[in-house]
């Protein structure tokens, strides 16, 4: 279903949160980016094979996938409920596991 809705709106590049698991068949065409964490649950970025992605970066628990394409650093990050509250605040930042160099929040 996902395949179909991806093909019909001719998507570029697609981030997906709470993956558990690969997906096992479809996506011809389309490469996914995957960081499943920790807790079994992840994020994932889909690209079209025409678009280039360098620089994966992953963290440990799921949260965030970034990479970069062309000049622009994309990144997917999950900010838990609890969480929501301290954005803005610099909270956030100080409660999350350190970022892989060259991540910047």
């Amino acid at each position: 279903m996902l395949d179909a809705f991806v093909r019909l709106h001719d998507i570029d590049i697609l981030f997906m949160k709470a993956m558990t698991r690969p997906f096992t068949t479809g996506f011809q065409g389309y490469t996914i980016h995957y960081n499943i964490g920790t807790s079994q649950r992840g994020t994932a970025v889909l690209t079209h094979d025409t678009i280039v992605v360098t620089n994966l970066s992953r963290i440990p628990s799921g949260r965030a996938i970034a990479a970069t394409l062309g000049t622009l650093l994309i990144i997917k990050y999950i900010c838990p409920l609890r969480q929501i509250q301290t954005i803005g605040t610099g909270g956030l930042l100080q409660q999350q596991p350190s970022l892989p160099s060259g991540i910047r929040l």
